[in-house]
């Protein structure tokens, strides 16, 4: 176990903003990422993530009505990965309309209802029901099957 001095704790608030490969490579190569991952959560030596209120509404806006993809493909946050876009996502408790219709439209129901309405043992298998509503998952259909057969 690696005990920082204060000199090494210094650097690595200096350098927030570089990767911890970085910081190893440049300053500590003799430690191993995991002990330089450990020292920048113990002593906060790492970037500001905090973001003004207008990054945040860009970047809700974004990923509403694109998801993942609409975001990446903004400059402002090209330089994010895919999984750093969907961890913002959920911190900010936005949903995107692209990967997940939120609404069923009445026509979509009304195909559930029809299925549901055959005989279970003569009925097609779900599959092709979702084959009719290319909006919504299996899952989705599923679900909403459920609901119908309730109501």
């Amino acid at each position: 176990m690696h005990t920082w001095t204060e000199e090494e704790i210094s650097i690595l608030k200096a350098n927030a903003d570089l990767t911890s490969e970085e910081i190893r490579s440049r300053f500590f190569p003799d430690l191993t990422i995991s002990n330089i991952n450990s020292a920048r959560r113990k002593y906060d030596c790492r970037k500001d993530r905090n973001w003004k209120p207008e990054k945040i509404e860009r970047f809700c806006a974004l990923y509403s009505k694109g998801g993942w993809n609409a975001v990446k493909k903004d400059p402002e946050f090209s330089d994010m990965s895919k999984k750093a876009i969907n961890g913002a996502a959920h911190r900010y408790n936005v949903h995107s309309a692209a990967s997940h219709p939120t609404t069923w439209t009445e026509e979509e129901k009304d195909i559930c209802r029809e299925w549901l309405a055959i005989p279970e043992k003569e009925r097609p298998p779900r599959r092709e029901l979702a084959k009719r509503i290319p909006a919504h998952s299996e899952n989705g259909i599923k679900d909403m099957c459920r609901r119908l057969k309730t109501d």
